[in-house]
């Protein structure tokens, strides 16, 4: 049947058009992995023809997914909105104040604990629903009107058609986006989320993108914060939470608020103890550079 005629079906009983969707989805991820079977075996190169089927089969799948702008229920206020003013160091150079003057003194919006329904989460730390990669994904959630359209389109056929599908039943607690992996982004924008639903860890199941599996920063904190209820997203899956808390974050990337990072010092320090006397600080210094 010719997809125009599939169309149209959506347009009587809902049975039907349900019906149509399945049908249109399964004939692309048969062009999909039609494809990729037969790059793998050598029998069809990479080609304007393969790329075309499988280009053709993307156009598909994002023609007929449901469009649903997620809007995340606000469960609390955790954070008043504040402004941080911040103290030059002791040898800050007068001559550089124009360079700082916009950072010096920043408001700080309000962290509030959120909750969605039925989103998928990618093994990247995205999450969506729909056509929809969610804002809430991102450390700027500006930063989603960098992606083209192409992207997007590209980002829900993997995760919808190439990868395995796994549902969590239970109650799942995300404080991550997509590029807190590293060091400083994992203490900062991420151990602070984790500060401020410190009470809940035993209740919820803490879902994590695969990569901070290896990362020895990532075991040490959560031990801190005595995470046991913990999950990690494979890179080859893609998991669908049926009931998801957020807390956004506690400051945008790069700035802090104040009560949340010394939570999670005073946390860390209590796990791993104070520095000892012997020890000694390094200060660094940009002179001269």
């Amino acid at each position: 049947m010719p997809f125009r005629d599939l169309r149209s079906a959506e347009e009587g009983k809902s049975y039907w058009g349900r019906t149509a969707r399945i049908a249109r989805l399964s004939y692309c991820r048969a062009i999909v992995f039609a494809a990729r079977n037969a790059q793998r075996a050598g029998v069809l190169p990479v080609s304007l023809t393969a790329r075309a089927a499988i280009l053709t089969a993307m156009r598909l799948i994002w023609l007929n997914l449901p469009q649903k702008q997620m809007k995340p229920e606000v469960l609390s206020t955790i954070y008043a909105e504040t402004v941080a003013r911040r103290r030059l160091p002791v040898n800050f150079n007068e001559d550089h104040r124009a360079l700082f003057a916009g950072e010096l003194e920043r408001v700080i919006p309000e962290t509030r604990m959120l909750k969605f329904h039925d989103v998928w989460a990618s093994p990247e730390g995205l999450l969506f629903k729909g056509k929809s990669i969610l804002r809430e994904s991102f450390a700027f959630p500006n930063h989603l009107d960098q992606w083209r359209l192409r992207s997007v389109v590209k980002f829900l056929a993997t995760n919808y058609v190439a990868r395995r599908k796994r549902t969590i039943e239970r109650e799942v607690l995300w404080v991550t986006d997509y590029w807190s992996t590293e060091h400083y982004h994992w203490l900062t924008d991420v151990t602070t989320r984790l500060f401020v639903v410190r009470d809940q860890l035993r209740d919820l199941l803490l879902v994590l993108p695969g990569s901070y599996e290896t990362r020895d920063v990532v075991k040490a904190t959560l031990k801190a914060f005595g995470v046991t209820n913990l999950e990690f997203i494979d890179d080859g899956e893609v998991v669908q939470c049926r009931s998801l808390l957020m807390p956004s974050h506690t400051a945008p990337s790069g700035h802090f608020n104040t009560e949340a990072i010394r939570g999670v010092r005073n946390v860390l320090l209590s796990a791993y103890g104070e520095m000892s006397s012997e020890e000694k600080r390094i200060y660094i210094s940009r002179g001269g550079v």
